[in-house]
């Protein structure tokens, strides 16, 4: 592996676009999509009902790819691959301010005080060494390692730490600098590291880098995004944010993902449409389709209950708005919750039998034997995560623009669908204990999206629908896995959640 590749993990998130991978003596930025080794005939992942969804974001977006997969990685299909084909996810170095650690030298690998060693046998060592390093002795040239701090906005913008501005303290100087970086004590805080200039003599403390207050102090922000390699005019009013290198809240993914649902209709919704005009479009109860079926006009719906005709007839009468225009969810919990449950390659389920103590709150439980989920990264954050506040987030692109593909991934799995009781729902939702807590929650997401400066603070709350539902997923997960012996990480919810 040649420095500025890594290898994929199956993950669409972890080794996104535009995030930081810490490697053993490197640190780097995942390239855009531009200058991605893509190969749509072998690469392409087929799913048109995400791809329908995207576009309503993204309308230049075509296709999603598969990440560039490391050898032996075929996705359960075997075939000769050449080393070419093999390559990782192009990567560039970041930050490119590395430090010394034994003569605690600070510098820029624009500098050329650091050399880059290649590791044949063990391409994944690659580092730079510090081989003119005054401390060097009689050993070998130290591997000098990134340094530990950068600089970000909310506007997703990256860069490195503006090292002499801050060693100066914005001051307008001469000086060219030449920089150290000195720990005082053991624990690494901030406090105890310290920037120097050997040539001017001045300093700063690295605790000067980071609060609101000291934020204001550094330099306006530089609009850059390494992956893409450009900069742009940033219009961020707070400016750059120093950041500790692997931050959490450096990149957050920026996620939309369907299940691959049964391509046609039932054979119900088939036959229902075809007697749609002459008969079913007067069905309106059951005595009506009782009287059709006596009539001997339903003939070929006659190996259907009631119940199913009727729901069927009601679908067709009033089909999902939000579905046809690319509310994804909706069709899921459509098909999951039909009468007709899909049995198909992708997406296998049946009904389960309902414990007689869920029967008050759950009106169905539908085991899903086998299902594909396809994920797709539409692009990222930085510091606010993707659902803390949506009204003026910036998204950030994943290559220059028209972006005419996504990467993605598929996941095959199993699954548990539950039908919870609308009387339920609704009468838990009315108690009045449930509505002092929605105000009392209603308050503090108010106050959250307050200190995010969020536009609208009263905006975005979910529900206690939602919250009821999201609660009770969480219990549910935390029971699979200590008593299926699922890993807690490889369990995901689903919710599938409106007041309307």
């Amino acid at each position: 592996m040649r420095v500025g590749e890594v290898r994929p993990s199956a993950a669409v998130s972890q080794f996104g676009i535009g995030s930081v991978i810490d490697l053993p003596h490197l640190s780097v930025v995942v390239c855009g999509l531009d200058r991605w080794p893509v190969d749509l005939t072998r690469d392409a992942i087929d799913e048109p009902r995400l791809v329908a969804a995207i576009q309503q974001a993204i309308p230049t977006v075509t296709a999603l790819v598969r990440p560039p997969r490391s050898p032996g990685d075929d996705g359960g299909r075997v075939r000769a691959r050449t080393t070419a084909d093999v390559v990782g996810m192009p990567v560039l170095a970041f930050p490119r301010w590395l430090v010394c650690p034994r003569c605690r030298r600070l510098a820029s690998l624009d500098s050329g005080l650091f050399l880059l060693k290649a590791n044949r046998f063990a391409p994944h060592r690659t580092a730079y060494v510090h081989e003119a390093c005054p401390k060097i002795g009689r050993g070998r040239p130290p591997i000098v390692h990134p340094v530990r701090f950068v600089s970000m906005c909310e506007h997703g913008h990256l860069d490195d730490f503006p090292w002499h501005a801050f060693v100066h303290r914005g001051a307008e100087t001469a000086c060219t600098g030449r920089f150290t970086l000195r720990d005082s004590g053991p624990s690494g805080e901030a406090s105890e590291v310290r920037a120097y200039c050997d040539e001017c003599g001045a300093s700063n403390s690295m605790a000067q880098a980071f609060g609101d207050e000291n934020r204001r102090a550094l330099p306006p922000c530089t609009g850059r995004h390494p992956h893409l390699g450009t900069a742009e005019e940033c219009t961020n009013p707070r400016g750059m944010r120093a950041m500790l290198l692997g931050a959490s809240n450096s990149w957050f993914a920026a996620i939309r993902s369907s299940l691959t649902l049964p391509d046609g209709r039932s054979e119900l919704e088939r036959e229902v449409e075809r007697l749609w005009e002459p008969t079913l479009r007067h069905v309106t109860n059951l005595e009506v389709l009782s009287a059709f079926r006596a009539s001997g006009q339903l003939e070929t719906l006659a190996r259907y209950s009631d119940a199913d005709v009727l729901a069927a007839v009601a679908r067709r009468r009033e089909p999902a708005g939000p579905a046809a225009a690319g509310d994804l969810q909706a069709e899921e919990w459509q098909r999951l919750a039909g009468a007709e449950l899909p049995a198909h390659r992708d997406l296998t389920a049946c009904a389960a039998e309902l414990a007689p103590l869920a029967e008050r709150y759950v009106e169905r439980v539908v085991l899903v034997e086998r299902l594909r989920e396809v994920r797709a990264l539409l692009g990222f954050t930085r510091i606010e995560s993707t659902f803390d506040v949506e009204d003026d987030q910036v998204i950030v692109p994943l290559g220059p623009p028209p972006l005419t593909l996504l990467p993605a991934v598929e996941v095959r799995g199993e699954g548990i669908f539950l039908r919870f009781s609308e009387a339920a729902v609704s009468a838990w939702c009315a108690l009045p204990s449930v509505r002092d807590r929605e105000a009392s929650l209603r308050a503090a997401h108010a106050d959250w999206r307050t200190a995010r400066n969020a536009p609208d603070p009263a905006a975005g709350f979910p529900g206690m629908r939602y919250v009821l539902l999201h609660t009770f997923s969480h219990a549910l997960m935390r029971g699979l896995a200590l008593e299926a012996g699922y890993a807690q990480a490889s369990i995901r919810e689903r919710i599938y959640a409106r007041d309307t």
